[in-house]
């Protein structure tokens, strides 16, 4: 499938992605977990993708994520772990940014957009 054929089904499918801009943030989520990429202009599933596809265990999926984004499992522990509730801000300011294994950080939220 093309990333424009990706796109496309995204919208067609799920009636709050209305938007391009939003439809080509969802097609790089499986992506920068690992379970995607684009070999010859076609998005296709790597060999974890697969493993996901066929098995469908969430432990194998979580074992993905630990591999392809720093910082998983102290964020994991730490919402598990802590007494008071979480909010986008709270989380921001008391842990480390994650970055995705390829080095990219995640863009950090603004003050307006927490909360």
């Amino acid at each position: 499938m093309t990333k424009t054929d990706y796109v496309r089904w995204l919208m067609a499918t799920f009636e709050q992605v209305r938007s391009e801009k939003t439809a080509n943030g969802y097609v790089n989520v499986p992506r920068s977990i690992g379970l995607t990429s684009v070999v010859e202009g076609k998005i296709r599933l790597t060999p974890d993708g697969e493993r996901v596809r066929q098995s469908k265990d969430r432990d194998i999926l979580f074992g993905i994520l630990a591999k392809n984004i720093l910082g998983i499992d102290e964020i994991m522990e730490f919402l598990k772990t802590t007494q008071e509730p979480q909010t986008r801000q709270t989380y921001w300011h008391s842990s480390k940014r994650i970055s995705v294994s390829n080095g990219r950080p995640l863009p950090r939220s603004t003050s307006a957009s927490c909360g």
